[in-house]
């Protein structure tokens, strides 16, 4: 089974309704909903990624704009019959390299999160290898915090937010994408998926 990364640059990307449509329906856990108006926006100065298989979206993420020149790097969502390939990964791999490429903006201005429950120690973790930096609550940007203030789940003790806000270091973030065909076995039931991904230029 062959499996395709493209960015919004490249032909055959989905529309912005069409990502909409996919998030609504694969949506899961505490994921926040993004409208065709956002992944639009995104197009024009951001970063977006999908994945596909036979036509059809098997995974999206993106690095999506904000308010004051600032980007979200969003949390990528794959549907659940294709996960356990570490298709995240890669699609965290080829935004960065897209941000950098295209020159979306300064390292730091770009934001990501992680959950500060147990379940987030992992994401947490890679976060932090890669050289972004936990900021104070009050630092992160004005839409993250507002989202946060109409969330439903449970927030640690002593904290506003059931998230840790991160802010990319000048350096930017540690990364290793290079283009070509990839073999991908599932770690749960050992199906082969073969991704390709493009030149990011």
């Amino acid at each position: 089974m062959l499996a395709t990364l493209l960015t919004q640059k490249q032909a055959g990307f989905p529309t912005p309704e069409a990502l909409e449509a996919f998030v609504r329906t694969y949506g899961r856990g505490g994921i926040c909903y993004r409208t065709a108006e956002t992944f639009q926006r995104a197009i024009e100065t951001g970063v977006l990624v999908a994945i596909l298989v036979e036509g059809e979206v098997i995974a999206m993420s993106g690095v999506l704009p904000l308010s004051e020149g600032k980007f979200e790097v969003g949390g990528a969502l794959v549907r659940a019959d294709y996960t356990g390939f570490g298709l995240q990964a890669f699609m965290l791999e080829a935004r960065f390299a897209a941000v950098e490429r295209w020159g979306v903006g300064p390292w730091t201005k770009i934001y990501t999160g992680a959950a500060l429950a147990d379940y987030g120690a992992g994401s947490r973790g890679n976060v932090e290898a890669m050289r972004f930096e936990p900021i104070p609550y009050e630092d992160g940007p004005l839409e993250l915090r507002e989202e946060c203030q109409t969330c439903t789940k449970p927030r640690p003790a002593g904290r506003v937010c059931c998230y840790q806000f991160y802010r990319a270091g000048a350096m930017g973030p540690e990364f290793t994408y290079s283009p070509g065909r990839r073999l991908l076995t599932n770690r749960r039931d050992a199906r082969e998926l073969e991704l390709d991904l493009p030149q990011i230029s």
